[in-house]
């Protein structure tokens, strides 16, 4: 990028500023308090490993991406399959539970907002063995009564038993994300 000195000697940017492209939508305190709802159930559920609960909190269809890859899942079962796997895996590293312990939530559009969420994985006694970052793409489902918030995207910025084999160093807050 090229800087120059105006008459006036200070620096401005030889390239125009390109406009921004997305205009920035507040949450509305009903669609906030909405949304904090769905994550206090999705807290609950997740607090207790339960594959079911936290399956229905999923809009269909939805995508879970990862560092090796995305899997999309066109059914609640396969879903529910998925989850029991992955809860499975976080038992046999000693994990029973897992907790927000950080939540942004953002407007995107009148159906759509994303969520940034850290959630604290635990030990048995309650201890914090690692802590990982989440982004969630979230929408008005079409197909339930109400049309409540359900989750279509998210993306596990971290896995945690790569965490967990890695010394369990902790991630205590979203940088730079």
């Amino acid at each position: 990028m090229l800087n120059m000195l105006s008459p006036d000697r200070t620096r401005h940017n030889a390239r125009p500023q390109a406009p921004r492209p997305f205009a920035e939508r507040p949450l509305s305190e009903d669609a906030r308090a909405e949304l904090q709802r769905l994550f206090k159930a999705y807290d609950a559920a997740c607090l207790d490993l339960d594959a079911e609960a936290v399956a229905a909190i999923y809009d269909l269809p939805c995508l879970i991406s990862t560092a090796s890859g995305s899997t999309a899942f066109s059914a609640r079962g396969e879903l529910r399959q998925a989850l029991l796997g992955r809860f499975a895996g976080y038992r046999q590293h000693g994990i029973v539970a897992a907790s927000i312990t950080a939540l942004e939530l953002e407007s995107v559009a009148a159906d759509f907002a994303t969520a940034r969420v850290v959630w604290t994985l635990a030990d048995r006694r309650d201890v914090a063995m690692v802590s990982v970052p989440r982004r969630y793409t979230l929408r008005r489902s079409a197909t339930s009564p109400g049309r409540p918030w359900k989750i279509a995207h998210v993306v596990n910025l971290a896995d945690p038993a790569s965490r967990l084999a890695d010394g369990g160093r902790a991630l205590l807050r979203i940088a730079g994300t």
